[in-house]
C-alpha cells in the first residue's frame, strides 16, 4: 500500500513550493483505497513542469516514478505500450537500439510518458509531427468513479481527447501506447545562421524550405540597438546509416562546480549570452548526437543554478497566431523595461496540425519561451500584464509553464473547455485548477495590472 509522508514539492523552476501529502504508486495497487475522504489527488511524474500543475497542496499528489515498465514492444510496427511513470530517456533506451525514435521530443528528455500526455509536449518539429498527442494510439486509465478504462480515438474518444492535454485531471493515467517511426542515423546535421533582427529571426525561422527541427534563440539582453541578435537553428537527420546509440544524462557535468555570484547578475546574462551565440556559431554546421540539439541543457549545466540560492525563477511560454508573431518582441522588451532581464528567450513554430487534446496548448503560430528572475509581486504584476497582451492578441499561455495567471480568462481561447469540464474526475485536482477555477473579481483574470 502506498505510504504517505509530508513533502516539500515545487514547479521545476522552484516557484511555486509547497508542502504536502505524496506517496508512491505501484502499478496493479486498489487506487480506490489510497483516495483520501474530501481532498482531491493528482498524479505527478518526474516533476519537469514548471509551475503549479502538477501540485496539490489541498490534497495528495501519486508520484508515478515506480510505475516505468515497458509492457510491449513491436520492433517490426514500432508501437510500444509502457507504464506512465516511464521516463522519454528510459524509452529511448529501449527503442533507439531497435531503430525507432518518438516523433515527439520536448526540450528535456527527464519526462514521463503520463506527464508527456497530460501536457501535450511539443518538440522543435511541430511542422512536420504536430504535437506529443497525435501519436498516442490508445491510453490506460483509472477513474475513481469506473476503474480502468481503456480509451482511444474510436473508443471512449471524447474521454481520449481530453486526457490528452487534460493536466491530469481526468483520471490517473496507468499506461500509454505510442506510435514510433523509424531512425536511420542518430546524427543530426545542424544549421546555425545568425540574425541582426527580429523580422529577420521570425522570417528564417519560419521559411519551411528545409530543417525538420527548428528553433530560434534571441540575446535577450542586447541593447536597445542591437535587440533582435540571435540565431535560428535547424537540423535534419542524417540519411546514411550508422549505429545508433542513446546514453542518458545522469546529471550535469559541472553539477559539483560552483557557480559564481556573477551568473546571476544582468552583467552575467549579457556575458553568457555572448559566450551562448559564438559557441553555437563556431560550432554551427557540425553533425551531432540528436539529444545535444534537442536536449542541450541535459550534458552541462542545470539553467536553476544560473539564479541565486535565494531566487526562484518563472518561465513564460505563450503562442500567438502567424499574423501577430512580430508582436512577441513587445513581451520581451515589456519585461526589460519592468526590470526584469530575461536569462534565456527561445522561439518555435506550430504548424497547422490540430492537436488531438481538448485543451491541448499548441496552434497554429509561433511560440516565445522567456525565463524570468522573481521578484516577487512586481514579477506576478509582469507577468499579468504579459498574459493580457497575449489574449489580446488572440494567443493562450502554456498550463505546465504557468504559476500567476487569473481566472477563467486562462481558457478563453480553448474552444472545448465546457466539454472538457464535464470530462474531468472529480476526485482530481490541482493547485493550477483550483487557482484558474476561482471567480476573479470583476476587472481582474488576464488584464493587466
Amino acid at each position: 500500500m502506498t505510504r504517505w509522508q509530508v513533502q516539500t514539492m515545487q514547479g521545476w523552476s522552484g516557484c511555486p513550493s509547497v508542502t504536502q501529502e505524496a506517496g508512491s504508486l505501484v502499478a496493479g495497487e486498489p487506487f480506490a483505497q489510497c483516495l483520501p475522504t474530501e481532498a482531491t489527488v493528482l498524479a505527478r511524474g518526474l516533476g519537469r513542469s514548471y509551475g503549479d500543475v502538477a501540485l496539490n497542496s489541498r490534497g495528495r499528489l501519486w508520484q508515478t516514478e515506480r510505475m516505468k515498465r515497458v509492457l510491449q514492444f513491436d520492433r517490426e510496427t514500432g508501437v510500444v505500450r509502457a507504464e506512465a511513470g516511464l521516463s522519454l530517456a528510459e524509452l529511448l533506451e529501449v527503442t533507439v537500439p531497435a531503430g525507432r525514435l518518438p516523433p515527439v521530443l520536448p526540450g528535456t528528455s527527464w519526462v514521463s510518458l503520463g506527464g508527456a500526455v497530460a501536457n501535450d509536449i511539443h518538440g522543435k518539429n511541430h511542422p512536420d509531427a504536430g504535437s506529443f498527442g497525435c501519436h498516442v494510439r490508445r491510453l490506460g486509465l483509472w477513474r475513481s468513479d469506473g476503474g480502468v478504462v481503456a480509451c482511444s480515438p474510436a473508443v471512449h474518444p471524447e474521454l481520449f481527447r481530453a486526457t490528452i492535454g487534460g493536466l491530469g485531471l481526468t483520471g490517473l493515467i496507468l499506461w500509454v501506447e505510442l506510435a514510433t517511426i523509424p531512425l536511420v542515423s542518430d546524427r543530426l546535421v545542424c544549421d546555425v545562421q545568425t540574425v541582426a533582427t527580429f523580422d529577420d529571426l521570425l522570417r528564417r525561422l519560419c521559411a519551411g524550405d528545409h530543417g525538420a527541427f527548428r528553433v530560434a534563440w534571441l540575446d535577450g539582453s542586447a541593447s536597445a540597438r542591437d535587440f533582435g541578435r540571435g540565431l535560428v537553428m535547424r537540423a535534419d537527420f542524417c540519411s546514411q546509416p550508422n549505429r545508433l546509440t542513446w546514453s542518458p544524462s545522469r546529471g550535469h557535468l559541472l553539477a559539483g562546480f560552483p557557480v559564481p555570484k556573477l551568473w546571476a547578475s544582468d552583467r552575467g546574462t549579457r556575458l553568457l549570452n555572448r559566450l551562448y551565440r559564438w559557441r553555437w556559431w563556431l560550432d554551427r554546421r557540425r553533425r551531432r548526437h540528436f539529444s545535444e540539439f534537442l536536449f542541450p541543457l541535459e550534458s552541462w549545466l542545470d539553467m536553476r543554478r544560473l539564479y541565486r540560492d535565494d531566487q526562484v525563477f518563472v518561465q513564460f511560454q505563450c503562442v500567438v497566431p502567424p499574423e501577430n508573431a512580430p508582436a512577441l518582441a513587445a513581451l520581451v522588451l515589456q519585461a526589460r523595461q519592468k526590470g526584469h532581464m530575461p536569462r534565456l528567450v527561445t522561439l518555435k513554430v506550430f504548424g497547422g496540425r490540430p492537436a488531438p487534446g481538448l485543451l491541448s496548448f499548441p496552434m497554429a503560430g509561433v511560440t516565445l519561451a522567456l525565463d524570468l528572475p522573481n521578484f516577487g509581486a512586481d514579477t506576478v504584476r509582469l507577468y499579468r500584464t504579459m498574459a493580457a497582451m497575449v489574449a489580446a492578441w488572440g494567443g493562450r499561455l502554456y498550463p505546465a509553464k504557468d504559476c500567476f495567471a487569473q481566472g477563467k480568462g486562462f481558457f478563453d481561447t480553448q474552444p472545448h473547455f465546457e466539454a472538457f469540464c464535464g470530462l474531468v474526475d472529480p476526485r482530481f485536482g490541482s493547485d493550477l485548477w483550483s487557482r484558474l477555477q476561482q471567480a476573479a473579481p470583476e476587472g481582474a483574470g488576464l488584464e493587466p495590472v
